[in-house]
C-alpha cells in the first residue's frame, strides 16, 4: 500500500511540475507577442529530440513569400531523382542549368529562377508534393502557408523523407550562407548550426517577413518557423525584432 501511495505521489508531483512548466512557458511567449500589437505573429517550434512544441497561431495562413521556394526545390529535385531531367539540364527561359536555377532560387532568393522552376515542375506536381509532405494549410493560390505546414515540410526534409540522402544534403547546403542572414541567425546560440529560408514581401495588407529554419544545437534538432505580417504598413525593423525576440526566448526555454 505504501509503495502504491509513493508511486501516486511521484506521478502527481511530476504532473503538476509539468503543468507548471507549461503554464510558465506560455505567458512568457505571450508577453513577447504582446510587445508587438501591430503584428500578426505565427510561430511553430518543435524539438524533434523530445517532441516539445511551442506555438502561436500555428495553423494561420500567411503569405509565404519566398519560404515556399523550398517546396518548389523539393519538387524539382524529386523529379530529377525520378529521371525526368538532370541537374545539368538546361532551362528554356534563360539558358541556365537546373542546378544553377536551384542555387539562385534558394541561396539568393531569386524570383526569376523561382518562376522558371515552378513552370518546369508544374503546379500540379508542386501541389501534389505539398500533400505528400503533410502541408495541410498550403494553398498555391495566394502562396499561402501556415507555420505548422512549413515545419512539416522541413521536418520531412531533414529526416530524409522528402529526398534521398545526397539530394537532401545538397538542398540543405543551399540553405546556408544565403543572401539574408540577419533574422533568426543572430538570435541563435553561437555554436548552433542552421539551415533556413526567409521570405519578404510588401503588398497591401500582406507585409510579411518570415524566416523558417532547421537548427542543430546541443545534440538536439529543432524546427522553427516564424511568420510575421504587418497588415497596416510595412515595418521591417519591428518584424525583424519580433523574430529575434521569439527565437531568443525559445532557445532559452530549450536549454
Amino acid at each position: 500500500m505504501k509503495k502504491i501511495f509513493l508511486l501516486l505521489s511521484i506521478i502527481t508531483f511530476t504532473f503538476f511540475n509539468l503543468q507548471s512548466y507549461a503554464s510558465a512557458a506560455s505567458p512568457n511567449l505571450d508577453t513577447i507577442i504582446k510587445k508587438y500589437p501591430s503584428l500578426q505573429l505565427g510561430v511553430y517550434f518543435q524539438d524533434l529530440s523530445n517532441n516539445m512544441v511551442v506555438s502561436n497561431l500555428p495553423n494561420m495562413q500567411f503569405t509565404g513569400a519566398s519560404t515556399t521556394k523550398v517546396l518548389t526545390a523539393i519538387t524539382v529535385i524529386k523529379q530529377i531523382e525520378s529521371g525526368k531531367y538532370r541537374y545539368d539540364s538546361m532551362t528554356t527561359k534563360n539558358g541556365y542549368s537546373v542546378r544553377t536555377e536551384l542555387k539562385l532560387m534558394i541561396n539568393q532568393s531569386n524570383n526569376e529562377a523561382w518562376d522558371v522552376l515552378n513552370n518546369l515542375a508544374t503546379w500540379n506536381s508542386i501541389i501534389g508534393e505539398a500533400k505528400i509532405l503533410n502541408m495541410v494549410n498550403y494553398n498555391c493560390n495566394g502562396n499561402l502557408i501556415s507555420p505548422q505546414s512549413d515545419a512539416a515540410m522541413l521536418t520531412k526534409l531533414y529526416a530524409g523523407q522528402a529526398l534521398n540522402v545526397s539530394d537532401t544534403s545538397y538542398l540543405l547546403s543551399l540553405m546556408q550562407n544565403t543572401n539574408e542572414e540577419s533574422l533568426i541567425r543572430p538570435a541563435l546560440p553561437a555554436s548552433a548550426v542552421y539551415y533556413h529560408k526567409y521570405g519578404w514581401l510588401n503588398a497591401g495588407k500582406n507585409n510579411v517577413l518570415n524566416d523558417t529554419a532547421i537548427v542543430l544545437y546541443n545534440k538536439h534538432t529543432y524546427i522553427l518557423s516564424i511568420y510575421t505580417n504587418s497588415p497596416k504598413v510595412p515595418n521591417y525593423v519591428n518584424q525583424k525584432n519580433a523574430i529575434q525576440d521569439i527565437t531568443k526566448y525559445l532557445f532559452n526555454l530549450s536549454k
